[in-house]
């Protein structure tokens, strides 16, 4: 289902010369992206990194901390379904 999923997406960026991977959990596909594409992919996480990297030096200290500009339970259950990790809370952040 992956695959077919990802064939068809790619399909009609074909012709593209670079694909930005517009959210930050697409990089986790880049292997079956890659199968389907010859387009260079642009990862935007560093620079999402580097923009949030202020608010992560703060709460050093303690637990790990997620947060989310969407759905925090969506993001729980996301992290459950895909990569069996259990985020026992959820920040939401707006900027």
């Amino acid at each position: 289902l992956v695959h077919k999923t990802v064939a068809s997406i790619i399909k009609p960026l074909r012709s593209c010369d670079a694909i930005l991977l517009a959210c930050t959990h697409y990089p986790v596909l880049n292997d079956v992206i890659k199968m389907y594409t010859y387009a260079k992919l642009i990862d935007p996480v560093q620079e999402l990194y580097d923009s949030i990297k202020p608010l992560l030096d703060k709460e050093q200290e303690g637990p790990s901390k997620f947060i989310t500009t969407g759905n925090g339970k969506l993001m729980i259950d996301a992290a459950q379904k895909a990569f069996k990790v259990k985020i026992p809370r959820v920040t939401k952040v707006t900027f």
